[in-house]
């Protein structure tokens, strides 16, 4: 199915930026005399309020009245001037307040339709900058403007987070490594850990990064950023003796670059982190907040916050979907007559599965080039029969290269790999996110949407909201994913899966790649290359209900050729869950213990749902339905799956909007249904 977006600006144009106030006048008291400057949601709920201190400029974000955290800016500084922005030395010269109306399409997303509505105030100091105050019914923002002339190099962004307590629980993801001491180039791959703030840890290489998700007072709060766009992301730092706050910290601008394929390698790092015009707006620092934990894979912030897409590029082309994989399965095929491998045989078989299971894509990893040039086709791979067999049964390519690749010269890159007929691009390897490494993403992203080439980013930071300005862009990964199954002896994916879903997969879409077939036991797994034999840890239905409960426009069935014709109906289920949503709605779910979500494609919902290595039975809220009657089909966990996660049961019935639903799940457990109304 091809998923239109050609309708985008038209939607778009309904947005309306109105009420516009007269500046509130400083005087009076003094230029501070409309301190604080407070900005609530439109539903009341949520607030960001800005006041000055000795400490710098305060932003104070609360909920219900209660403040959640404070970020303190104390000052930028710039490495050959000194007209930065000096949080401790400033006046409001006047405050200019919004009100933002209006709903845009967003046909690549987990929503058809995202709700803009906010009000915002810009809030303007003395020297030529300030900030923008945002507030959602779903979270708040700020960021911060400059109006100055030329460019400058900035050294130091000096603002931490305060949080109300050392004891403030968290969810943290960590930087585990670095390369060759260089803390900043690493891929945003590890277990969240449940802590708290005075909890992590202190050591001066240690960096968390965003999402980072902490609670208090029953509400959950998402710290990332959206917008990044020719700047530096951001990550977390907690210096010595500081129990209650952590600082901001970018990589610094390489300085010396070395190319080692597929990753361009920082050898030396200049003593600045953004060269940039500073007449600008910068990203937007975001806090999305809800009461329960579940909502918080429904917030639109992100998305909403970040640059509309381009006007002035054609994106109606653009085909969510389903891909087939020969990577994770180690090229895993029934029996047959040749060897598996990077060779032409396998990928027509790979390409033939897709066209049998009516899925879009078959993604070609490494292999296909030698030594990742790309220029060097893998002399047992006939690219041009590849390709052509492909076309021949409605299958779209996409071909997996190293960031090294397209890093320089992209434009004559990408010509040569849509030339070989590529209809998209896996992009690996960043392992960055300093201002060098944002700005070729984007670039890469315009050039490939020029071309039609959809883009998978793989080995990277988390989403930003790219993906909205370029909407060929279809999936990002920073998550500890079902590869390691090939190679980790982690033994609670369970547990992980369930944290995921409201922790990175809040900001944006995520390349899991879930879907394995050969599914174990806690104390049966073991990692494993072996062709075909890749193992899952939980239960046959845990993986199938992550296609639906895992935002990916670009979802994967990582599993083999021979694992699916092996157990085809499991697969053929999996082959039709859409990839992208009219809507999503958050079901009751506990951080770590269950994910629980409900989409929907049209008329049809799914519900689904995982569980920690905890066996549990829930009852499943259908409110959401409306009225009527509708018929489900149902996989869940088999009575035996405690043994045999393997085992499943189907089952078709129906049900009456509102009545509840029970699922039961095994250990390591899974469940979903697919619902449709009763004619």
């Amino acid at each position: 199915m091809k998923t239109t977006i050609s309708a985008i600006t038209v939607v778009a144009a309904a947005l309306v930026i109105s009420g516009v106030s007269a500046a509130e006048p400083a005087s009076g008291a003094g230029k501070n005399a409309s301190l604080p400057v407070r900005v609530q949601s439109p539903d009341k709920k949520n607030e960001i309020a800005l006041s000055l201190s000795q400490r710098g400029v305060e932003l104070a974000v609360s909920r219900r009245g209660a403040t959640q955290v404070t970020a303190v800016f104390v000052r930028q500084r710039y490495k050959d001037a000194d007209d930065a922005p000096d949080g401790r030395r400033c006046a409001v010269e006047k405050v200019l307040r919004r009100r933002v109306q209006g709903k845009v399409s967003a046909p690549v997303y987990k929503k058809s339709e995202v709700d803009l509505e906010a009000n915002e105030a810009e809030v303007r100091f003395d020297g030529k900058w300030g900030f923008i105050l945002h507030a959602r019914n779903d979270g708040v923002a700020y960021r911060l403007f400059t109006e100055k002339e030329g460019e400058r190099l900035i050294s130091v962004d000096d603002t931490f987070l305060e949080f109300p307590s050392a004891g403030t629980r968290c969810w943290a993801g960590r930087n585990n490594g670095s390369w060759r001491g260089d803390r900043m180039q690493n891929s945003w791959e590890s277990v969240y850990r449940e802590t708290t703030i005075s909890g992590l840890d202190e050591k001066d290489r240690s960096l968390y990064y965003l999402p980072f998700v902490f609670e208090h007072k029953g509400v959950f709060t998402v710290f990332t950023e959206s917008d990044l766009r020719d700047y530096p992301g951001v990550n977390l730092v907690r210096f010595k003796n500081c129990t209650d706050r952590l600082a901001l910290w970018h990589a610094q601008l390489p300085a010396e670059q070395k190319v080692e394929p597929p990753h361009v390698r920082v050898t030396k790092r200049e003593p600045g982190f953004a060269r940039t015009g500073v007449n600008r707006q910068y990203p937007w620092r975001v806090f999305m907040m809800a009461d329960n934990v579940a909502s918080l894979a429904a917030d639109d912030a992100v998305w909403a916050l970040a640059a509309p897409q381009r006007d002035d590029i054609d994106f109606s082309w653009v085909r969510p979907g389903v891909t087939s994989w020969d990577w994770w399965s180690s090229k895993g095929l029934p029996p047959c007559d040749f060897k598996p491998g990077a060779n032409t045989q396998t990928y027509l078989a790979f390409i033939d599965f897709s066209a049998d299971f009516g899925l879009p894509y078959t993604l070609i990893d490494a292999g296909w080039a030698i030594n990742n040039d790309v220029r060097r086709i893998n002399p047992a791979v006939d690219m041009k029969k590849v390709m052509a067999h492909a076309a021949s049964k409605n299958v779209d390519v996409i071909l997996w290269v190293g960031w090294s690749v397209l890093k320089d010269n992209t434009e004559a890159q990408i010509d040569y790999l849509a030339g070989l007929g590529a209809k998209g691009l896996k992009i690996d390897f960043m392992d960055r996110d300093d201002q060098d490494a944002v700005k070729s993403m984007e670039r890469i992203a315009e050039a490939a949407a020029k071309r039609h080439l959809v883009l998978d980013w793989h080995g990277m930071f988390k989403p930003t909201g790219l993906e909205r300005r370029y909407p060929n862009i279809l999936n990002y990964e920073g998550i500890f994913g079902l590869e390691v199954s090939r190679w980790d002896p982690f033994d609670d994916m369970p547990r992980h899966d369930c944290q995921a879903a409201f922790t990175r997969m809040v900001a944006g879409p995520m390349d899991y790649t879930p879907g394995g077939m050969r599914n174990l036991t806690r104390a049966a797994y073991k990692p494993t290359r072996a062709s075909g034999k890749v193992p899952t840890q939980g239960t046959r239905v845990h993986q199938m209900a992550l296609m639906a409960l895992y935002f990916a426009p670009l979802q994967m069935m990582a599993d083999g050729v021979g694992a699916y014709r092996a157990n085809p109906e499991c697969a053929r289920f999996m082959a039709k869950v859409p990839t992208v949503w009219d809507d999503t709605v958050a079901l009751p779910s506990e951080m770590g213990k269950t994910a629980v979500l409900a989409r929907r494609k049209g008329d049809a919902w799914y519900i689904a749902a995982i569980g920690d290595w905890s066996p549990r039975t829930l009852s499943l809220d259908t409110k959401f339905l409306g009225k009527g009657r509708w018929r489900a089909e149902e996989f869940a966990d088999a009575p035996d799956a405690d043994v045999e996660p393997t085992h499943w049961t189907r089952r078709e019935f129906t049900v009456k909007a509102g009545e509840p639903i029970e699922a039961k799940l095994a250990p390591g457990g899974g469940y979903i249904v697919r619902l449709t109304p009763e004619k």
